[in-house]
């Protein structure tokens, strides 16, 4: 948000050459599953064979007031903490040097961020990732890798594509302006994670990126509900996506993703 005391921006009423020449780009598919969880907010953890990943977990639970669900008491053990910018909701510098005291996990974030955990991070931990917009940049591990891509929200915002295992996991925190992401880079999806915005071109970008799953976040538990009775997505748009399922995870809730290849339920079986 653009600053610590600002109110969220509302959904409405509520609150979007030659085919020899061309690059080949190979997807492995993974062989496992892996599993993603809701901590509230835009908080999500990762969790492949090989890697936990959290992205925006570590927010500033104490002023959970205005209305967002509570999270969940346990923080998980990262290997790799991504946050996508400084504004409280997402981003509590004392609970991220915690976390990665635990594993001494990666910290990925503009440079707001990786600024506010000197001292209480080592140095060799930090990735700074600060990119020009509509840009990207990309962090490499052990198992996989991170592509940051600058997009619209406050000062510094970064959204992030996660290849860990096989999965591709795309997190677009608070971004404002769906419109900047660019399928030919984020696509294939295994998971989306992209709140319905007002104004910020969701619904073509849903379908631009077709994931095999696309999850709701920055929700309200009245937003939740609302979605599991299929209101809240139908009294924002005329135009749904038609991807299948749109799943809204309460925090604490988590959902697997199957390997490629594997059936995924229909749209009118989202959670």
């Amino acid at each position: 948000m653009p600053g610590a005391t600002q109110a969220f921006p509302r959904r409405p009423g509520r609150r979007a050459a030659a085919l020899a020449s061309a690059p080949i780009r190979v997807i492995i598919a993974p062989a496992m599953s892996a599993t993603v969880t809701s901590t509230g907010n835009a908080g999500v953890v990762l969790r492949t064979p090989r890697a936990c990943v959290c992205v925006d977990v570590f927010w500033d639970r104490d002023r959970a007031g205005y209305g967002a669900p509570p999270a969940p008491a346990e923080d998980p053990a990262a290997d790799c903490i991504l946050v996508t910018h400084a504004h409280w909701d997402h981003f509590a510098p004392d609970r991220v040097a915690r976390a990665a005291a635990g594993r001494k996990a990666a910290v990925i974030g503009p440079a707001g961020v990786t600024r506010a955990l000197r001292g209480a991070v080592p140095a060799e931990s930090l990735v700074t990732l600060e990119p020009a917009r509509g840009a990207s940049e990309t962090a490499a591990f052990p198992w996989g890798r991170v592509t940051c891509i600058r997009t619209h929200h406050g000062e510094a915002h970064n959204s992030y594509l996660i290849e860990a295992d096989g999965f591709r996991v795309f997190h677009d925190g608070d971004n404002e302006d769906a419109r900047l992401l660019d399928a030919a880079v984020i696509a294939p999806l295994d998971a989306l994670f992209l709140c319905p915005w007002q104004g910020s071109g969701w619904e073509d970008c849903v379908v631009r990126l077709a994931p095999r799953r696309w999850f709701l976040i920055h929700l309200y538990e009245e937003e939740i509900a609302a979605h599991r009775a299929g209101r809240f997505l139908a009294e924002l748009t005329d135009r749904v996506p038609a991807v299948a399922p749109i799943i809204a995870l309460a925090p604490g809730e988590s959902c697997e993703l199957a390997p490629a290849g594997e059936e995924v339920p229909g749209q009118g079986d989202a959670q």
